[in-house]
C-alpha cells in the first residue's frame, strides 16, 4: 500500500502541474495581431452567421477530442505506473527474451503498444466518424483502418528503435544518457527534414509534380523575384481522405519542395493559390525551417534534462521497485512526464509558430501588393477547413499554431487601408 501510495503521489503531482496551466490570465488577448484602427472589422462582415456558429462548434468538438486523448494518455500511462502493470510486463518480456536487453526492449514495447492501441482505438474511430459526419473526411472506414494500422506500424518500429537506443545509452552512461540522447535526437531531426518529404510522406500520399501552364510559369516567376529556386512545386492528393485546404513548406537543401493540397488548386482562384504561395516563401525568406530546427533541437535537450531529473526522483526513492534509470519498469513514469510537459509548453509552441505565420503572411501581401487576395484565401480556406474564425482570445493563446482567420484578414484590412492613404496622398 505504501508503494501505490507513492506511485499515486507523483502521478498527483503531474496532473497538478497539468492542471496550474489553467491559471493563466486573460493576458492572452494580445498575443495575436491587432491595430485600433481595424476595430470595426466584424467577422459579419466576411462570414454569415450559420458559418460563423458551424465553425465555432466544430472546432469546440474537435478539441474536445484532443482534450479527451490528453486525458486518456496520463490515465493511461498512469495506470500502468500506479498499479504495477508496467512491472509485469517487464518480467514476463525478461522471461522470453533470455535477458537479452534488445528483445526485452522488443517484447515489452509491443506488448505496451498493443495495449494503448486497443485502450485509444474506441476514441481514434470516433474523432475519424466526426469528421466523416461533418464532411470533412473522404475515407470509408475501411480505408482508415488501413491507414492507421500502416501509420501505427511504421511508428512502432521507428519507436521501438529510438527506446531501445535511448535506454541502452543510459545503461552505458547514466548520468549523461540526456545529453547523449540528445545529440541523437538532434542528428535525426536534420536526417528527417531530408527524409520526410522523399520516403515518409510518399508512403501516404501521392504527390505529383505541378502540371506546366500558366499557374506553374506564375509561380516560379513569383519565386524568381525572391531568388529562390521553386523548381520543386508538387500536388498532393489530399482529397483522397479529406476536402481539408493547406498548402505547407517542408525539407531542407535538396529536399526542399512547396506541396499544394489538390482541394487547395480546385477551390481557388490562380491569383490565391499564387497568394497563398507567396505566404510559403515568406517562411523561406525568413528562414523559418532553419529556426523551426533550432528550436526542436534545443526543445529536445530541455526535454531530456527534465526526464532525467524526474528519473533521479524516482529512482533515488525506488518508487515503484524503479533501480536504475534504465529500468523499462520506468517508462510508462517517463511518458506520462513527457505528456505534462508538452501540454504545459503548448502556448510557447504555440506563440513561436504564431510569430513566424505572421511573418509569413507580411511577406505574401508585400509581394502580391494585394491584401484583397489574402482576405478572400482565407476565407475560403476557413470555410473548407470549417474554422473557428473568431475563437476566444485564450483558446487562440493555448491552441493556435496560427493567427486565428479574422486576426489575419484585419492585418489585410490594415495594410488595404494604408495602401488607400497613400493612394489618395499622391493622387493631384
Amino acid at each position: 500500500m505504501p508503494a501505490f501510495a507513492s506511485r499515486l503521489k507523483l502521478v498527483l503531482l503531474m496532473a497538478l502541474i497539468v492542471t496550474g496551466t489553467g491559471g493563466c490570465s486573460r493576458a492572452a488577448a494580445s498575443m495575436g495581431w491587432y491595430d485600433e484602427s481595424t476595430r470595426d472589422v466584424d467577422a459579419l462582415d466576411y462570414f454569415t452567421a450559420e458559418e460563423i456558429a458551424t465553425g465555432k462548434i466544430y472546432r469546440a468538438q474537435r478539441r474536445a477530442f484532443w482534450f479527451g486523448g490528453i486525458v486518456l494518455d496520463l490515465i493511461f500511462w498512469g495506470a500502468l505506473f500506479c498499479f504495477g502493470l508496467a512491472r509485469r510486463i517487464d518480467v514476463f518480456s525478461g522471461r522470453i527474451s533470455g535477458q537479452r536487453f534488445w528483445l526485452r526492449c522488443a517484447i515489452f514495447l509491443a506488448v505496451v503498444f498493443a495495449i494503448r492501441v486497443v485502450v485509444f482505438h474506441p476514441l481514434a474511430f470516433a474523432s475519424y466518424a466526426h469528421r466523416a459526419a461533418n464532411g470533412l473526411s473522404n475515407q470509408s472506414g475501411l480505408d482508415w483502418h488501413a491507414d492507421r494500422a500502416r501509420f501505427l506500424a511504421g511508428y512502432l518500429g521507428l519507436f521501438a528503435l529510438a527506446v531501445f537506443a535511448v535506454y541502452q545509452i543510459a545503461r552505458w552512461t547514466p548520468k549523461w544518457w540526456w545529453a547523449w540522447s540528445g545529440l541523437g535526437g538532434a542528428v535525426l531531426i536534420v536526417v528527417g527534414m531530408y527524409v520526410y518529404p522523399n520516403v515518409i510522406a510518399p508512403m501516404f500520399n501521392t504527390f505529383t509534380p505541378l502540371e506546366n501552364g500558366s499557374l506553374k510559369t506564375r509561380l516560379i516567376e513569383l519565386a524568381n523575384r525572391c531568388d529562390i529556386d521553386v523548381d520543386s512545386i508538387y500536388v498532393m492528393d489530399a482529397s483522397r481522405r479529406s476536402s481539408h485546404t493547406n498548402a505547407y513548406f517542408a525539407g531542407i537543401g535538396g529536399s526542399r519542395r512547396i506541396v499544394l493540397y489538390d482541394t487547395l488548386l480546385e477551390g481557388h482562384t490562380d491569383d490565391e493559390v499564387a497568394s497563398i504561395l507567396a505566404h510559403e516563401i515568406g517562411h523561406w525568406r525568413h528562414g523559418h525551417t532553419a529556426r523551426g530546427v533550432g528550436w526542436a533541437i534545443g526543445g529536445t535537450f530541455a526535454l531530456l534534462f527534465f526526464l532525467d531529473r524526474v528519473l533521479v526522483f524516482v529512482v533515488g526513492r525506488r518508487i515503484g521497485g524503479i533501480e536504475s534509470k534504465a529500468s523499462l519498469v520506468g517508462m510508462p513514469i517517463v511518458l506520462l512526464a513527457m505528456s505534462c510537459a508538452n501540454l504545459v509548453s503548448t502556448p510557447a509552441q504555440s506563440a513561436i509558430s504564431r510569430a513566424m505565420e505572421r511573418q509569413a503572411d507580411d511577406e505574401e501581401l508585400r509581394l502580391t501588393g494585394d491584401p484583397d487576395l489574402l482576405i478572400s484565401a482565407m476565407r475560403k480556406m476557413a470555410i473548407a477547413n470549417r474554422s473557428d474564425v473568431e475563437p476566444h482570445p485564450f483558446v487562440e493563446w493555448c491552441f493556435y499554431s496560427h493567427p486565428s482567420t479574422m486576426n489575419r484578414i484585419r492585418r489585410a484590412v490594415f495594410e488595404k487601408r494604408s495602401l488607400e492613404r497613400m493612394s489618395s496622398a499622391v493622387e493631384p
